[in-house]
């Protein structure tokens, strides 16, 4: 999978975990680790 897709999929996750107003601060660092 290249880099372009994943961040998209995270983009979505993110965007599904704030709609539900869910997404724990752990989760949130290990994304951010992720992407840079």
């Amino acid at each position: 999978m290249n880099m372009k897709s994943f961040r998209e999929q995270v983009s979505k996750l993110l965007n599904v975990g704030k709609s539900k107003v869910w997404i724990s601060p752990d989760a949130t660092t290990e994304v951010k680790k992720a992407i840079t």
